[in-house]
């Protein structure tokens, strides 16, 4: 591996990645993973921004919801140029899953680049190998949420921070990786606080001010692009309140000890738990240079940090992805420095660099838990037909942004209830007579009145009542 051309490496990666990528046990690119959530609010921003020229979600005709500061869990970076990808090429789900593959792609090669600069070209292309044959790389990088995007930035920003000490343009990409997804990796800022004071001792005052100035700086553009009015900073107060309870679920704090029996016999907990330990014990043993020290001390601070906002979710697995990249770029590294003290074969190593992506292939390719939807789009483009047909009618949701974000915003209504005590739009049944949306799609018993009154059930759309408007 050390003696093949980097080209020849990368692009085997690169077209191990693309087949891996592309599969999906239904034979369908759009099917695995399934269309969800928190993709449906990247999705409808990217939407927003064409339709209104703001970062936001549409809740009713030429309405923004005012509201971005607790929806974009899924930042700029991400919503930005899928903008421009649905401008260039329509949207559809099918566009929106081959720009994530993109952003996959431009990761495995950043990420191949990222470990030839700090340790080898052994090391990167073994590193690289694991990360592109592990199921989460996938499971999360597929959909259009920053998991991936926000790993690519954290690359480009540790390189910045640590092999060229460029502090600012290093804290501005830190900066973008945090806002590319906010729960993934807010923690990156404690984490790379702990390397300079390790690194530079007395002297970690001046890069920590440094990499916080750029990154503040990227903090308030974001902020300023977010909230509905310039320069409106009580508008944060909505944001304060949703993230002091941002869900409904009990977290796995709440449910001490319990939840720490079932954390840690989870089969993927004590997969990643094994490989710390090795990274762990050649950290101690001075296996490594000053950086990839820095690096490594990086890695744990942040997987230290992240633990506890995984123990503060209700056992949210996606909340340790970066975690568990980490571990896998770092692992052969470390392998090959506890081969050199037990006096083995210096391939044995590679070798169980090699089994281990053997293992996680097969794992990925058969007996990952992956959702599946066969038919994402089924239920959208029976909606979109009717609109097609009656080019002045509308349709209303109550909290289904996954198929509203499928539909024209100048065409719907909808409420979303985002978390918490929050919620993003009017419901549909609260206009004035005159503005009710021409269908509703389901109904609830708080607004029976209003749909029994105005609406009449016209058929049922995938089990899903519809009802169309009674003409007034």
């Amino acid at each position: 591996m050390s003696k093949l051309p980097d080209k020849v490496s990368l692009l085997f990666l690169m077209c191990l990645t693309l087949v891996l990528g592309i599969w999906s046990p239904h034979q369908s690119f759009t099917a695995t993973p399934k269309y969800w959530w928190d993709e449906s609010f990247a999705v409808e921003t990217a939407r927003t921004i064409l339709e209104q020229g703001r970062i936001d979600i549409t809740v009713a005709p030429h309405t923004p919801s005012n509201k971005a500061i607790i929806l974009s869990s899924n930042g700029f970076p991400l919503s930005v140029p899928l903008a421009g990808v649905y401008l260039l090429f329509g949207f559809g789900i099918t566009q929106t899953r081959i720009y994530m593959l993109c952003w996959i792609l431009a990761t495995v090669a950043v990420l191949y680049w990222f470990l030839k600069n700090f340790f080898d070209k052994k090391s990167a292309f073994l590193g690289t190998l694991l990360v592109t044959t592990f199921a989460s790389f996938y499971a999360n990088g597929r959909t259009a949420t920053g998991d991936i995007p926000g790993f690519f930035f954290l690359l480009l920003g540790l390189f910045l921070c640590i092999k060229k000490e460029n502090f600012v343009l290093g804290g501005i990409v830190l900066g973008l990786a945090a806002i590319t997804k906010t729960s993934l990796y807010h923690m990156i800022f404690p984490a790379i606080t702990i390397v300079y004071i390790v690194a530079y001792g007395k002297k970690f005052i001046l890069p920590t001010l440094k990499t916080a100035i750029g990154s503040i700086t990227v903090a308030l553009v974001w902020g300023l692009l977010l909230l509905p009015h310039p320069y409106a900073f009580s508008d944060l107060a909505a944001g304060f309140e949703f993230y002091d309870n941002p869900i409904n679920k009990p977290s796995l704090l709440d449910k001490l000890p319990v939840s720490l029996v079932q954390v840690f016999s989870s089969s993927t907990i004590l997969y990643f738990l094994a490989f710390l330990c090795l990274i762990l014990f050649a950290h101690k043993k001075y296996a490594f240079s000053r950086e990839q020290k820095m690096l490594i001390t990086f890695a744990l601070a942040y997987i230290f940090f992240q633990f506890f906002v995984f123990l503060r979710s209700p056992g949210w697995h996606r909340y340790l992805l970066a975690s568990e990249l980490l571990i896998l770029m770092l692992l052969y590294p470390s392998l090959r420095f506890i081969g050199m003290l037990r006096t083995l074969h210096r391939l044995v190593p590679a070798g169980i660099i090699a089994l281990l992506a053997f293992a996680q292939t097969t794992h990925y390719l058969l007996f990952s838990n992956i959702f599946s939807n066969p038919s994402p789009t089924k239920i959208a483009d029976a909606i979109n037909k009717i609109l097609e047909k009656e080019t002045k009618s509308t349709v209303g949701f109550i909290n289904d942004p996954i198929t509203a974000s499928q539909i024209d915003g100048r065409r719907k209504y909808q409420i979303v209830h985002v978390g918490g005590n929050t919620y993003a739009g009017k419901h549909p049944l609260e206009y004035k007579p005159a503005q009710l949306p021409t269908y509703m799609i389901q109904g609830d018993k708080e607004h029976k009145e209003v749909l029994d009154r105005y609406y009449r059930s016209v058929f049922l759309l995938e089990g899903l009542p519809i009802y169309k408007r009674i003409d007034l």
